[in-house]
């Protein structure tokens, strides 16, 4: 087959989608000798032609926009590459492309409203809607989106495949140097004991309830800093990041909470070692990658108990419901205070792990790919 990938989030600090895209083609191209590859990116400075296979090629985007990438360019070069499917993320290329794989990773702007502007679900549910009706095969990354897929824009459910993401175990794991660990948190203006958040900051992310049941927990333990290791959606650049710095103001905690910005995936490995515990207060998630990362670097997790971190993490993270500030706060006293509840989260999370690997997301996705090369496109 001659695969092609649509990979122009590479490079742009587009956290989970764009993990799950780079995890994929490293896993791809660490096996798949029988298989061509045409890689479409944006920065070509991020993927190194020199590191891949011979069965994969570099096709650079002279323009990295998702609207005409999919009104002009996969379309054509659909055709020009003699492509026998195409991997797409979210929306599908407007014409041609006659066997297509789309990947919905959620179905937020449905399930959760109230956390989007007006403009972006106007945009884009008909958008993901079309998308899923008229791929050859969807691929979502948990039975939990599936379900909300096919509930809320009615796709058939026998063309959605269920491919969890995975955790590259070469970049995430226990790092025992702890001058090291030491020196990546002076690097990152980190000199006390912290609490790590990892993902993009987001309102459906509840990072505004972090921040509060932070400064609940640190009238136990005073010496706990809270750091924020993600980037800025243009959509939060100003309300909610206003809306956070002024109730760090009100609530007097502003020099404990130190932000990152986005960080590489070494460093992301260093902090998250050298952190006590990771939170993930989400309302919403597709999957949530940051608990699989911190639990593959021997950190214990929090989690809001929504449905799909649930089925991804069970009883590995301690979970919360989603909201509730006390009992957030209360779950990071324990974590802190109680080391062998500590422990015991470590141990189930190393577990959780074993089942989690990008080789086996992309042996799954050859097999999504060889089916839709069978099938037509609706």
């Amino acid at each position: 087959m001659r695969v092609g990938i649509d990979a122009h989030f590479l490079g742009r600090n587009k956290g989970g989608v764009e993990t799950c895209v780079l995890g994929l083609i490293r896993a791809l191209a660490g096996f798949d000798r029988e298989n061509e590859y045409i890689l479409y990116v944006g920065n070509p400075d991020f993927l190194c032609q020199a590191n891949m296979p011979p069965n994969f090629t570099m096709r650079i985007l002279p323009v990295v926009n998702p609207w005409l990438e999919r009104a002009l360019l996969i379309p054509r070069m659909y055709v020009k590459d003699r492509l026998d499917v195409i991997h797409v993320q979210r929306a599908l290329p407007f014409w041609g492309c006659r066997h297509s794989v789309v990947q919905i990773h959620d179905a937020y702007y449905k399930t959760h409203p109230d956390l989007f502007p007006f403009w972006k679900r106007f945009l884009l549910n008909p958008v993901f809607q079309w998308s899923g009706e008229k791929a050859t095969k969807v691929v979502t990354v948990s039975q939990q989106s599936k379900e909300e897929i096919v509930r809320h824009y009615h796709i058939d459910p026998m063309k959605i495949e269920v491919v969890p993401n995975g955790v590259d175990l070469d970049v995430f794991s226990p790092v025992a140097d702890k001058d090291l660990l030491l020196k990546t948190s002076q690097k990152f203006g980190i000199a006390n004991p912290f609490v790590i958040y990892l993902g993009a900051i987001e309102r459906h992310k509840n990072v505004h309830v972090l921040i509060q049941a932070f400064q609940m927990f640190k009238r136990i333990c005073p010496d706990f800093s809270l750091v924020i290791v993600g980037s800025w959606p243009r959509e939060s650049r100003r309300g909610y990041r206003r809306e956070l710095l002024s109730l760090m103001e009100r609530l007097g905690c502003r020099s404990n909470v130190i932000f990152t910005g986005y960080v590489v995936d070494e460093e992301r490995r260093l902090l998250l070692n050298a952190a006590k515990m990771l939170v993930l207060p989400s309302r919403a998630e597709g999957f949530g990658l940051p608990p699989l990362e911190a639990m593959a670097c021997g950190i214990p997790t929090i989690t809001a108990s929504i449905p799909v971190m649930q089925e991804i993490y069970g009883d590995a993270a301690l979970m919360v419901e989603p909201g509730n500030v006390e009992a957030l706060a209360d779950a990071m006293k324990r974590l802190a205070t109680d080391e062998p509840l500590a422990k015991e989260k470590v141990q189930r999370g190393f577990e959780v792990v074993k089942q989690y690997s990008w080789k086996r997301v992309a042996h799954r996705m050859t097999e999504v790919y060889r089916s839709a090369l069978c099938q037509e496109r609706s």
